[in-house]
């Protein structure tokens, strides 16, 4: 499910990387966060609350801060009612890092369907400009030599997963149970498939958070505080 003020903000971000020249670009990138998750961990509202705590810490305002998971990205390649200049944004081989980088990426699995290669594109050129959180699809594995990323893992106990998609999804506990049990071996297998890698190694990722030790504004606090010292030059 989309919702529409991420929706919006992606929108507007598009509009305004993709109008940039690559000089400009290449001056004003700032960080690519991504965030992978166990089932029922709600990553969107840790990358919500990033959207609204990141900027007050910016030394300088540079573009806005998006959020893209695996629907908005699904959206911005499906949807052909989004402006084209998007879709030859980030689909676009004349970029700073595509070159010899995205060839090897795309060279790990070269069975990779014409759909997964233009997923690879799609948050490669989001992660190039930076200013971006994305959540899932393998984004950590395919942005780690990139410079300006930086990988998270959230994780979570059965019970505390089971009562979130009781109490937001209005599932049954059988049925909650049931859709993390299917959703978690789609998403091992979605990343043994396309990256050969194993998706609770825990070399992928630089900060790993158990929500259950943490309040909603501890981990968000712990976040910022850990990108503040990984990016000093960019925030304050």
């Amino acid at each position: 499910m989309i919702i529409d003020g991420n929706l919006a903000k992606a929108k507007k971000y598009l509009d305004l990387i993709s109008a940039r020249s690559e000089q400009e670009r290449d001056k004003l990138r700032g960080p690519c966060i991504t965030i992978s998750r166990e089932t029922g961990a709600n990553a969107r509202k840790y990358g919500e609350q990033l959207l609204l705590q990141l900027p007050q810490f910016q030394k300088h305002s540079t573009s806005p801060w998006a959020y893209f998971d695996k629907e908005l990205i699904d959206k911005i390649i499906n949807d052909h009612d989004w402006p084209q200049r998007y879709s030859e944004y980030l689909f676009d081989k004349n970029s700073s890092v595509f070159g010899d980088y995205i060839n090897e990426l795309l060279g790990l699995h070269t069975g990779m369907y014409a759909i997964q290669r233009k997923i690879v594109k799609s948050i490669v050129r989001l992660a190039e400009q930076g200013n971006v959180i994305i959540v899932g699809r393998g984004a950590n594995i395919i942005t780690a030599k990139m410079s300006n990323s930086f990988h998270i893992r959230i994780t979570a106990s059965l019970e505390k997963r089971i009562n979130h998609l009781v109490d937001y999804h209005k599932l049954s506990p059988a049925e909650a149970i049931e859709f993390i049990e299917t959703e978690e071996e789609a998403r091992k297998k979605y990343i043994k498939k396309n990256f050969l890698k194993d998706i609770d190694d825990p070399q992928l990722y630089h900060l790993i958070i158990n929500i259950n030790l943490f309040n909603d504004e501890e981990v968000t606090e712990l976040i910022t505080f850990s990108l503040r010292k990984k990016f000093p030059n960019y925030f304050n």
